[in-house]
């Protein structure tokens, strides 16, 4: 099953809640992650460790270092759910 784009944010929203301790109406698509949601280099790794959990796959170092954002984590959950050719 493919997710929607607000299904994803709903997801990633809730792992952010969890994870960086913050209200869910602070997650938006444009919220960054260290910026507004107070992330510091601890909170990164326990939020992408949430995220493979949540979407059941691991993210790489590379894809790691691309996520500054909600959006960038919708983005590569997108990605992830894309068939492969």
């Amino acid at each position: 099953m493919t997710l929607t784009d607000e299904q994803i944010l709903d997801r990633i929203a809730n792992v952010c809640v969890e994870a960086l301790k913050v209200t869910r109406e602070r997650v938006t698509r444009e919220s960054r992650f260290k910026e507004d949601l107070g992330a510091d280099s601890l909170d990164t790794i326990v939020l992408l460790m949430a995220l493979e959990q949540e979407f059941k796959r691991p993210i790489t170092d590379d894809e790691a270092g691309g996520l500054h954002s909600v959006n960038d984590a919708i983005s590569l959950v997108k990605t992830m759910q894309a068939p492969v050719a």
